[in-house]
């Protein structure tokens, strides 16, 4: 491979449409996998990215991010370019794999290219690049939509500094402001680019420049900006509502350096969820990992040319220190640590004048490419995910509920209620836990174990107020209609079932034969949007007409006026229960009352042919033959099908030769 560089990469265009090909080759088995995780909420459930229209408001609003205002983050890039996905292909997958795989494309192409432009020998540089991209655990980073975000930050972030090194170079200023650019798409990207001033500082170093605040100022203002504006999220993150104390995040995440480090040189044991627990800093693996790795590190820092590398290695993880998140081990967060090796191998090898052998890099090479294919079929869907995670960590209470949602979704309810209670004994006061047990038992049938179990779940936890929907909704398939409808009563407004307990309170109001109670809360739902309720009003809107008809048809002329003025007390102004009412009042020689709810008719409706037919009849019938001879003429000025007019026709001779 070395032997043959200088015969094959030639040109800037050629090494390009190398790592097109590399990548998009060793990809292309994941351009179908699914939405996975946290795609659900911020991408599959998220209307914010269903139209380009809102591009603007993703700069100004952080809770665009996601379905759930909670679960809000200042990512606008990120966003754009979702809708921008959605725009093109809606939810077919492809568009949206394929922007992760370019992207990660460009991003090996920028590392190439400022390894060069730092004095990286020209193959070296090449193969250290190559190398991150068919890295294993880039696999997650380029196979997880969600996970643009750190891809997005590390093409903002390398572009920056490739740019910042061209400038130097060349001084050209245009490059100043490309840079300035990049750095912006990454910080608006991911938070964890506000480490990038550091970055151009240990370039500075390298390259034997003074420091020059007057050279970082730019980026330390948009810096600052960023931190003001987002200021709100830190704080809630931080201090506020912390998912752990933050000696304890610390300590972890010391600990979890030693684990990275394992992960980067042998990614045999990849996944979505691995066995890594929380530590203090009393725990011994944390006391000798911080030893190793301040050692190593101080060694490292003499050096001037290992400088970059060492800097973007450790910085990038620098922000997982201090803010703590729900998931301690994540392997998307390896890859701008993967950058910076990357840079640091090189400059090593550089300077060294030594490599690896061929035999070596080859063997290493196609090991890589194998795990990275393996792991692409890993990510082919979410049951095939967790279903891996669970087995490499059958101690983790997450991989065993995700999997047990994932196995009830496939019917597998004997799986899925193994899962749940398998997390019920890993975290024995488990809501979360309880309520998919009971959702399982739910959707198998056992209604009275649902109940059970649900009751308990909100017990447990009262501020799982959604709870009371799943509670209200098996009470309704058990038929206990008055002990449903107090539960969906319960729901509070806020929750994403309200909607739903209101359609469903509609039904269970319909079946109880109280339609006004029905279309009062099926209107309610309407208003929120619901689209079931809409089609609900609709169906008891043709359920009552249906009534109304059979009943004209057997001569119930009583009901039939019943159940006209039924649906007109519910829906106000309605033609066809207007027309029934005429005829119903008609029938029974109510002739005064017929038309007076006549005139309404054909008032609200003028042209309703058949209201000023029946108009014109009532008139005749009670012998006020000039104002049925009006109504009929005018009749004749509309525009009639040939039914009508010889109707029309026929009523006015008839009129005619009675006066005859």
């Amino acid at each position: 491979m070395i032997f043959s560089y200088e015969l094959i990469f030639k040109s800037r265009t050629k090494s390009v449409c190398i790592f097109l090909l590399v990548i998009f080759g060793l990809y292309f088995n994941s351009m179908e996998n699914s939405f996975q995780y946290d795609d659900k909420h911020s991408i599959v459930e998220n209307p914010h990215i269903r139209s380009f229209g809102n591009v603007p408001m993703f700069w100004l609003h952080p809770e665009f991010f996601s379905r759930d205002a909670e679960n809000a983050m200042y990512r606008p890039m990120v966003l754009s370019s979702l809708a921008l996905n959605y725009a093109i292909s809606g939810y077919d997958v492809g568009s949206y794999h394929l922007l992760n795989i370019f992207t990660h494309s460009i991003c090996c192409y920028l590392v190439f290219s400022l390894l060069v432009l730092i004095g990286g020998d020209r193959r070296v540089s090449f193969v250290c690049a190559l190398f991150l991209a068919i890295h294993p655990l880039c696999s997650q980073s380029v196979n997880y939509i969600s996970s643009r975000s750190e891809l997005f930050a590390a093409l903002g972030s390398v572009g920056a500094l490739w740019a910042y090194v061209r400038y130097d170079i060349y001084r050209v200023t245009i490059w100043s402001v490309i840079s300035i650019i990049f750095y912006m798409f990454a910080l608006f990207s991911k938070s964890i680019a506000i480490v990038f001033p550091l970055w151009i500082i240990a370039y500075d170093i390298h390259a034997d420049r003074s420091l020059s605040l007057k050279r970082y100022f730019p980026y330390l203002l948009f810096s600052v900006v960023y931190l003001i504006f987002t200021k709100s999220l830190l704080i809630r993150a931080i201090y506020n509502e912390p998912v752990r104390e933050l000696t304890v995040q610390l300590a972890t995440q010391c600990k979890a350096l030693a684990y990275y480090i394992y992960l980067i040189f042998f990614p045999v044991r990849q996944s979505i969820d691995h066995a890594f627990f929380e530590s203090t800093y009393f725990d011994l693996t944390v006391l000798l990992g911080t030893l190793f790795f301040v050692s190593l590190l101080s060694l490292l820092c003499l050096r001037k040319y290992y400088l970059i590398g060492v800097v973007i290695a450790i910085s990038s993880l620098i922000p997982t220190f201090i803010v703590p998140l729900n998931v301690l081990i994540n392997e998307n967060r390896l890859y701008l640590p993967l950058v910076g090796l990357s840079i640091l191998i090189s400059m090593f090898c550089t300077h060294k004048r030594t490599f690896f052998r061929k035999e070596a890099i080859v063997v290493l090479a196609i090991c890589f490419v194998l795990c990275t294919s393996q792991r692409n079929i890993v990510w082919s869907d979410e049951f095939s995910l967790w279903n891996d995670a669970n087995m490499k960590n059958p101690f983790s209470f997450r991989s065993s509920i995700y999997l047990g949602h994932q196995l009830r979704d496939v019917k597998d309810f004997d799986g899925a209620l193994n899962r749940f209670e398998r997390a019920l004994e890993l975290e024995p006061g488990s809501s979360i836990a309880r309520a998919g047990l009971a959702l399982t038992l739910q959707q198998s049938g056992a209604f009275e174990g649902a109940l059970e179990e649900y009751k308990k779940a909100l017990i447990e936890s009262p501020e799982m107020n959604d709870l009371n929907y799943n509670i209200g909704l098996v009470l309704q398939l058990m038929s206990r209609n008055e002990e449903s409808l107090g539960y969906y009563r319960k729901v509070d407004v806020e929750s994403p079932h309200f909607s739903l307990s209101l359609n469903n309170s509609g039904t269970l109001y319909e079946k109880m034969d109280m339609p006004d109670s029905a279309l009062h809360y099926y209107m309610r739902g309407v208003k929120l949007g619901s689209l079931d309720a809409r089609k609900n009003i609709e169906r008891l809107n043709k359920k009552i007409v249906y009534q109304i008809e059979n009943a004209l048809g057997s001569n119930k002329w009583i009901h039939a006026e019943y159940l006209s003025r039924s649906l007109i007390d519910l829906f106000g102004t309605h033609q066809s229960a207007q027309f029934y009412l005429v005829i119903s009042l008609f029938e029974q020689n109510r002739y005064g009352e017929s038309l007076t709810n006549n005139r309404s008719l054909i008032a609200h409706f003028p042209n309703f042919i058949q209201g000023h037919l029946q108009y014109a009849n009532v008139l005749e019938t009670v012998q006020d033959f000039p104002e049925a001879i009006r109504v009929y003429s005018n009749l004749l000025e509309m525009p009639l099908k040939t039914e009508f007019r010889n109707i029309v026709v026929g009523r006015l001779n008839r009129i005619n030769d009675r006066d005859n």
